[in-house]
């Protein structure tokens, strides 16, 4: 998992070119996650501090206690102390936590959290499928680790000539992660050209889409995930790169089956 999204961030930046990114990642955020399996409940934390880092950080992190032989549920790293209450990591493009069902073989975790302290614009996907922002809990099956994903999705590259872009200009969508098509609209532009193409985490380019925009309303393409063969893609991520005559938007998506 760890090698797959360091290949997706630097393809990000690949895409993305060199430049200033258009927004600023949020520095401090985390998010309440619940976990009950029978009558155990456990009160958990995730999030992003500007002063964290992958392994155990003291005084930021709240570590928990080892399992037993009861159903558990904790964060954990491949460091010691292993098990966390809160887990926090630093600010990032793409983000990954592991939470840990224990002790749970043939039981049902309930697992529910506090979609609204998510920061925006921003995706986060529970096992790569589950969008954790359209919805606010879900049953697991068994023990086993979960891991949720944060991705800063759109990002920007001011043009060489220093053209001011319109703050309200924005690549969004829908679903996000999608099954059998997504449609992309593109906010906020004034009138002009663009190209959207769809890259997977090779850097390959299997789908372009060329238009125009118009100030009135948003330009609208439907993606129905073939390629350019008219082949339905595999599942997995793929990166979306709007071309604008004055700035590159770079978005992550997650195709599902």
């Amino acid at each position: 998992m760890k090698k797959r999204n360091t290949l997706a961030a630097a393809l990000a930046a690949f895409l993305m070119c060199a430049g200033a990114p258009g927004s600023a990642v949020a520095q401090f955020w985390q998010v309440p996650i619940h976990v009950q399996i029978e009558t155990y409940r456990y009160d958990l934390y995730f999030g992003v501090h500007p002063n964290a880092a992958e392994s155990f950080n003291a005084g930021i992190d709240t570590i928990a206690p080892p399992p037993g032989f009861t159903p558990y549920a904790a964060f954990v790293i491949s460091t010691l102390p292993g098990t966390l209450r809160a887990d926090f990591r630093g600010p990032g493009s793409t983000i990954v936590w592991r939470l840990q069902i224990f002790n749970a073989a043939g039981k049902n975790a309930k697992i529910w959290w506090e979609a609204q302290e998510v920061p925006r614009p921003g995706g986060i996907t529970l096992n790569d499928s589950l969008d954790m922002l359209a919805q606010d809990s879900t049953v697991i099956f068994s023990a086993g680790i979960l891991e949720i994903e944060y991705t800063q999705p759109t990002v920007a590259v001011a043009s060489p000539a220093g053209n001011a872009l319109p703050e309200a200009l924005a690549i969004v969508n829908y679903p996000n992660p999608f099954e059998a098509t997504t449609r992309f609209e593109i906010r906020g532009l004034a009138a002009q050209p663009y190209v959207l193409r769809i890259f997977n985490v090779l850097g390959q380019e299997i789908r372009r889409f060329a238009g125009a925009t118009h100030e009135s309303t948003p330009a609208a393409v439907l993606w129905d995930g073939a390629d350019t063969r008219g082949l339905p893609v595999a599942n997995g991520v793929y990166f979306c790169r709007l071309e604008l005559p004055g700035a590159v938007f770079v978005k992550r998506i997650h195709r599902l089956r």
